[in-house]
């Protein structure tokens, strides 16, 4: 098959960009069964350009336009001049004013195109910028979405949220995201393991104080200290700043008098990663909202048992399986569940150990880009 995937910015293997990376290992996977892929990579100031980046596998960049509900020129030509080969278009996010012109010129040419917008359409997503998402979704989104072939969610919680929106239920198919899993478990067996005797929490991701929920976990990491006056728990924070998010969790650090409890490493990628990780004792997410966040299956890949709120979207069969813990979305109850676990070594080996065998089973993408594979050669 010839598949175009269109995104916003660069996809690549090392980002703290969920979308982005999904998408480079999604292109990258499905090149590895013979399809052939391009990217489609819309970007601020970019250079029109093109490059292979994987077998079968090449991504083309344009400049996004600054008045972004006007036609993309060169896109257009692009699908005019090659539309005769292309049997699918994947747009990836939601609320993208480009788009909206794209999916015209795809319904102008008969191209079939399936939309994923990574969590885009969730209830808590939408409540920022209400009125103005509102307004976009009736003059632009339900557009795309009506004559979108498939609308693509990550998981159940994801399909009831789409179904509110308005999606009928007919459109929809459920895939989960992916990661390189037996690559990042074997990672680890080549890691010297360091040990301590603190017990140590690593968040990775976007340093957002609102949508990561950081500030709750900040606070939560007080009640800690408090509860236990002293105590040996730590907080590694990795991942690069979002908006100025890493002032306002500095701030609240600040104030709190948690610095010999939380450091900030910045982003981190690849082994540097996971060195990290194998000084840790969990992994930590609490967010307000999420699509499926890759940092958490690469957390469970690597064997590090996951504490996460039920707004990151994991699946609740994992909970259910002893693979994860789940907390609820409050200070004190992320504080309880850290306490009932942080001196059990063995129920926190066992969650670990289930996670990476969830993980190994479920996400690893050479399967996930199989499964879209499947829904492209049925539209």
């Amino acid at each position: 098959m010839n598949i175009v995937h269109i995104v916003l910015g660069r996809p690549k293997p090392e980002t703290a960009n969920g979308v982005l990376q999904s998408v480079y290992y999604l292109s990258v996977n499905q090149g590895t069964y013979g399809h052939k892929i391009e990217i489609l990579s819309l970007r601020e100031k970019a250079r029109e350009e093109s490059i292979q980046i994987a077998k079968n596998v090449n991504m083309h960049f344009f400049e996004r336009r600054k008045l972004r509900f006007f036609k993309e020129k060169y896109i257009a030509k692009y699908l005019k001049d090659h539309a005769y080969r292309i049997d699918v278009v994947h747009f990836h996010s939601a609320y993208q004013p480009e788009y909206w012109r794209i999916s015209k010129i795809l319904n102008k040419f008969g191209i079939s195109y399936v939309v994923s917008p990574h969590g885009g359409y969730q209830k808590i997503a939408n409540m920022r910028n209400f009125i103005l998402k509102k307004l976009y979704k009736a003059l632009f989104e339900m557009s795309i979405i009506n004559n979108a072939k498939k609308v693509h969610a990550l998981n159940i919680p994801e399909v009831i949220d789409m179904q509110e929106y308005g999606v009928p239920e007919s459109k929809i198919i459920t895939i989960p995201n992916g990661i390189e899993a037996e690559r990042i478990s074997d990672i680890r067996q080549d890691i010297v393991q360091t040990h301590t005797d603190d017990f140590v929490l690593v968040y990775c991701g976007r340093i957002d104080a609102y949508y990561k929920g950081l500030d709750i976990l900040i606070e939560s990491i007080q009640i800690l200290i408090k509860k236990r006056l002293k105590t040996n728990i730590k907080l590694k924070l990795i991942g690069p700043d979002w908006k100025h998010g890493r002032v306002v969790i500095e701030r609240l650090v600040h104030d709190m008098g948690l610095h010999d409890y939380v450091t900030f490493y910045g982003a981190k990628y690849g082994l540097e990663k996971y060195q990290l990780y194998s000084a840790s004792s969990a992994f930590i997410l609490t967010s307000r909202t999420e699509g499926m966040p890759t940092s958490v299956l690469e957390a469970m890949a690597f064997g590090l048992p996951c504490i996460v709120t039920p707004e990151t979207n994991i699946d609740p069969r994992i909970m259910e399986v002893g693979g994860c813990l789940f907390v609820e979305l409050s200070a004190e109850d992320i504080a309880n569940t850290i306490e009932g676990v942080m001196s059990d070594k063995e129920v926190l080996r066992s969650i670990g150990l289930k996670g990476k065998e969830w993980a190994l089973e479920h996400y690893n993408y050479s399967k996930v880009a199989d499964k879209h594979i499947s829904v492209y050669e049925k539209l």
